[in-house]
This record gives structure tokens, C-alpha cells and sequence, in this order.
């Protein structure tokens, strides 16, 4: 929690440790999901914080078993809940927890990714932590 969440490490176990995992639903695709966040690119998963008791991540259909192995629905449960936790100590401000908790460099393990093309949010340094890597 400290090297995401600096100073404010304390709080965010706190959350966790009062809330939870968020709920995870896998019943969309990853051009549904594009269409939900607005985004260029086809997202493994995406947040939704206001949707079930502790927030819902949805991961994409296609991401998850049978079609990939069961560690990228973990390593999105890992990036998503980053993301949830630091929106939430953001005062709920997507930009605020970006700044905050994220990285401006991007990250990613790509090796054609190009400089600054990686994940710049709280997840992806969550994600990377947790499990060592960030795929894309």
C-alpha cells in the first residue's frame, strides 16, 4: 500500500479492510465496456465504484476463461480495485486520483508500447506491485 498510496497508505488499507473486494461481473464485452468508459482502446476490465455495495468491476468476456487464463481476471480485479480505492480517497475525482495515486509516465510491459503509452492510473501501479507486471 505505501508505494501506491504514499502518504495516504493508512486510509487506504482502512478502506479495504472496511469494504472489500468490489464485486466483479463478467457479462459484457470488451466493445460494450468501451463504449460504458469512452475510451480508444478495448479495456480488459473497467470501475463502476457506485455500482453494488463496495463498487463493481466488469471484466471483459473475452478476457476471462475459457478465452484467457485466470490470472488476467485477477491481475484486472488488482488494477480495478486501485482504481476504486483511490477515486474513493480522491474525494471521488477520477483526475484527483490519477494525479494522486498514478503514474504521469505510464505503465506498461510491453515492449512495443511506446514511451508515455502505458496505463498513467492508481491500478496500473497497484497492479504492477501486486503481480510485478503490467501487460499492456
Amino acid at each position: 500500500m505505501p508505494i501506491v498510496f504514499k502518504g495516504d497508505a493508512g486510509p487506504a488499507k482502512k478502506w479495504l479492510d472496511s469494504h472489500g473486494l468490489p464485486d466483479v461481473d463478467f457479462s459484457r464485452t470488451a466493445p460494450e465496456l468501451k463504449l460504458v468508459n469512452s475510451t480508444e482502446i478495448y479495456p480488459r476490465g473497467i470501475p463502476s465504484p457506485h455500482e453494488g455495495p463496495d463498487g463493481t468491476i466488469y471484466v471483459a468476456a473475452e478476457y476471462a476463461p475459457p478465452h484467457k487464463p485466470m490470472s488476467w481476471v485477477y491481475e484486472t480485479i488488482t488494477h480495478e480495485t486501485g482504481n476504486i480505492m483511490a477515486y474513493f480517497l480522491a474525494g471521488q475525482d477520477w483526475k484527483l486520483a490519477s494525479q494522486k495515486y498514478g503514474d504521469p509516465k505510464g505503465i506498461t510491459d510491453n515492449p512495443g508500447a511506446k514511451p508515455g503509452s502505458g496505463d498513467k492510473d492508481a491500478g496500473s501501479n497497484l497492479e504492477k506491485c501486486v503481480h510485478k507486471h503490467v501487460k499492456y
